[in-house]
C-alpha cells in the first residue's frame, strides 16, 4: 500500500497498491517475473528432445504465464473483472493440472505393474525350463552310474535267449514239441530285454 507514517520501518518497502490500483512498482515487478517466466518457457521449448517432465513443465509455465497476465498485468486493479478472471483461471488451471498429474501417475503405475507382472512370468518360465533341464541332466548323470549295472542285467536275458535257441536247435530233430517250448522261453527272454531297453529310453527322455 501507499506510504503511511504509522507503518514505521515498513515504509522502506516499495508501495504496491494505491487505493485499489496497482502502482508502477507492482506492475514493474510482476512484469519482470512474467518476462523471466516467458524466457524460461522459450528455453525449455528450444531444448530438444522433450521428455515427459519437460512437457509437463511447459504446460505448467503456460498456465502460470496466463495466470500472472490475467490477475496482475492486463487488469486495471484489484476487484475488477480481470482480477477475478485471473483468480478463476488460476483455480481452474491448478485443478486441471493436478488432475492430469494424478491420471498420468496412475497410468504410469499401471504400466510399471504390468511390466513387473510380465517380467515375473518370464522369470518363472525361465526357472521352470531351467528346473526341467536340471532334472534331465540329473537323469543323464544317473544313467552314467547305472550303465554298468544295466549292461549286466541286459546280458542275462540275452545270454539265456541264446542258450535256449542253441538248445532248441539240438532238440528240433529229437523232440519238436520240446524244441518249440524252448524257443518260447527264448522269446520271453528277448521280450524281457526289450522291456529293459524301453525303460532305459523312458528314463533319459526329456519330458515333464
Amino acid at each position: 500500500y501507499a506510504h503511511d507514517d504509522s507503518l514505521g520501518p515498513l515504509n522502506l518497502l516499495p508501495a504496491i497498491m494505491q487505493d485499489s490500483r496497482y502502482t508502477n512498482a507492482m506492475l514493474g515487478a510482476v512484469s519482470v517475473v512474467w518476462l523471466m517466466s516467458l524466457a524460461a518457457l522459450i528455453a525449455v521449448w528450444w531444448r530438444r528432445p522433450h521428455s515427459v517432465l519437460d512437457l509437463w513443465l511447459l504446460v505448467v509455465m503456460v498456465a502460470w504465464l496466463c495466470d500472472i497476465g490475467l490477475s496482475a498485468v492486463v487488469n486495471a486493479g484489484r476487484f475488477d473483472l480481470g482480477f477475478y478472471a485471473g483468480r478463476a483461471f488460476g483455480l481452474l488451471a491448478a485443478g486441471s493440472l493436478l488432475t492430469g498429474l494424478l491420471l498420468e501417475t496412475g497410468a504410469l503405475y499401471a504400466r510399471v505393474a504390468k511390466q513387473f507382472e510380465t517380467a515375473t512370468a518370464e522369470h518363472e518360465t525361465q526357472l521352470r525350463d531351467l528346473r526341467e533341464e536340471l532334472v534331465h541332466v540329473a537323469r543323464l548323470n544317473e544313467l552314467g552310474q547305472m550303465i554298468s549295472a544295466f549292461s549286466h542285467e541286459l546280458n542275462q536275458p540275452l545270454t539265456a535267449a541264446g542258450n535256449y535257441i542253441a538248445a532248441s536247435r539240438a532238440l528240433i530233430d529229437l523232440d519238436a514239441r520240446k524244441a518249440d517250448e524252448v524257443l518260447g522261453r527264448a522269446g520271453e527272454q528277448l521280450v524281457r530285454a526289450s522291456q529293459m531297453i524301453g525303460r532305459l529310453r523312458q528314463l533319459v527322455r526329456k519330458d515333464e
